[in-house]
């Protein structure tokens, strides 16, 4: 067994133990247990005198020196006579080297176990990375797709221009002046609005006119149904009232307006 780093010395159960010791038997004493633990075993040998050699020699005495102590330090270890050899046992050091040994083999299975788990998991995520790198251009393709399409939507809804979206029964001059008007009243025409707009000017015999209506009293819709002048709001202040006249463009040869 490897010599383990430290002894478990229980201070007080030596101190009461060994209160009848002399300087040189604790001396003798701790020496013993100090190789005892280092070594993780019991004291053996063939025969007495042998072992009375060994023992002597581990607590640094003479052979008559130890014999003389060796009766007091007797009665801290169990003598035990085999077939083959005769042992002196310390069950307090055999007690706490049966711990660190059962605390040594479970750290050990544990070990064992983490790296076959790890192991385990190495193999599964090699397996995986296979199985991804198959699939990985198609999946990224889609996402890459979904991207692009959403960039697309949101493209195409900041890119639209309502001087596209002329109704075909109206001028160009005018429905810029509308564009402009709406834009300068802090009320852009969308797309819904123009689409709407297209459809209630379709059938209306003067549509540059009701533009032009609108411009001038400061209104924010189109009333092509003389019906409906009860939403012209006659209570607009002249100020808020826009001048058709302030609109300057020029008409570019493919229907571009410029102001």
């Amino acid at each position: 067994m490897a010599a383990l780093p430290y002894i478990q010395l229980y201070t007080a159960d030596y101190l009461a133990d060994t209160a009848h010791l002399t300087t040189l038997e604790n001396g003798a004493y701790l020496l013993l247990m100090f190789n005892y633990w280092q070594r993780g075993e019991s004291f053996k040998a063939k025969d007495e005198q042998t072992l009375n050699k060994r023992l002597a020699s581990v607590a640094r005495l003479t052979i008559n020196e130890w014999l003389e102590v060796s009766e007091q330090l007797k009665e801290f270890f169990v003598i035990i006579q085999h077939n083959d050899c005769i042992e002196w046992k310390h069950n307090r050091i055999e007690h706490d080297l049966d711990a660190v040994r059962e605390k040594s083999i479970k750290a050990s299975n544990a070990g064992k176990r983490s790296a076959k788990a790890r192991s385990a998991n190495t193999n599964n995520e090699r397996s995986t990375d296979v199985k991804q790198t198959l699939n990985h251009t198609d999946t990224d393709t889609d996402t890459d797709i979904k991207k692009n399409n959403t960039k697309k939507t949101k493209s195409n809804n900041k890119k639209f221009n309502p001087l596209l979206a002329k109704p075909e029964n109206v001028s160009v001059e005018t429905w810029s002046m509308w564009v402009k008007y709406r834009s300068e009243i802090k009320k852009p025409l969308t797309e819904t609005m123009c689409k709407q707009q297209a459809v209630d000017l379709v059938n209306c015999p003067n549509p540059d006119d009701v533009i032009k209506k609108s411009i001038a009293c400061g209104w924010q819709g189109l009333f092509p149904n003389p019906k409906n002048n009860i939403r012209q709001f006659p209570d607009r202040k002249p100020s808020m009232q826009a001048n058709v006249s302030n609109f300057n463009f020029e008409v570019g040869p493919n229907g571009e307006v410029k102001f």
